[in-house]
C-alpha cells in the first residue's frame, strides 16, 4: 500500500517481488492516487486512456502535468528505460508488467493530473484476467483526505477499509482448500 509517489513504488515493489519468486507472500496491492507512469511511456495500445494529465492540468489541482514531469525529470525517471529500469515501472511494460499481480484495489481522484496512472492499471490488470477494482473520487484533487477536512478525512477512512477488505477478501478467494 502506498499514496502518490509511494503508491508507485508499490507498484515496483509488487512486481520486483513477483520476479523474485515471493508472489505467494504478497496477499494484496493498494496504490492511492498513485504515479505508475510517466505520461509518455503509457503503452500505446492504453494511451487514450490516460487523458488525466492534459484535463487536470492548470490551475485547479495542486499537482499539475507540469510538476508530475519534473519530479521525473529531477529524479532521472524518464523514459526510455533499459531491460533493468522498466522494471522499476512495470506499468510501462503492459499486460507483461502486472502478470501475476494481487488483488488490486485502486483509489483516484477525479481532479488529479495522475488519476489515469490507475485508469490504466486497472486495463493491464483486467486484460491480464486479474481481480482489480478502483474508484475514482468525484470532485476531488490530489491526496484529498491529506487537507485538515474531516468530512475529507472520513470519506477516505471509509473507503479505504472498504477496498483493503475488498482485497483481503478477494485473497481468501484465491487459497486453497
Amino acid at each position: 500500500m502506498g499514496g502518490s509517489a509511494g503508491g508507485g513504488l508499490a507498484v515496483s515493489v509488487v512486481h520486483k517481488l513477483i520476479q523474485g519468486g515471493y508472489r505467494n507472500q504478497i496477499s494484496g496491492l493498494v496504490p492511492l492516487a498513485s504515479t505508475n507512469v510517466q505520461r509518455s511511456a503509457v503503452p500505446p495500445e492504453y494511451q487514450h486512456l490516460h487523458t488525466s494529465m492534459t484535463e487536470n492540468s492548470g490551475e485547479i489541482p495542486f499537482v499539475t502535468a507540469e510538476m508530475s514531469d519534473g519530479v521525473y525529470n529531477l529524479l532521472g525517471g524518464n523514459p526510455p528505460y533499459n531491460d533493468e529500469s522498466k522494471h522499476w515501472f512495470p506499468v510501462t511494460m503492459g499486460v507483461e508488467g502486472v502478470k501475476d499481480f494481487p488483488p488490486t484495489w485502486i483509489l483516484d481522484c477525479e481532479k488529479d493530473c495522475v488519476r489515469d496512472d490507475g485508469r490504466v492499471l486497472q486495463a493491464e490488470m483486467e486484460d491480464a484476467g486479474l481481480k482489480v477494482k478502483r474508484e475514482v473520487v468525484k470532485g476531488m484533487p490530489h491526496y484529498y483526505w491529506s487537507f485538515p477536512l474531516q468530512a475529507a478525512a472520513e470519506d477516505f477512512r471509509k473507503r479505504l477499509v472498504a477496498g483493503l477488505k475488498w482485497v483481503l477478501d478477494s485473497q481468501e478467494e484465491e487459497l486453497p482448500n
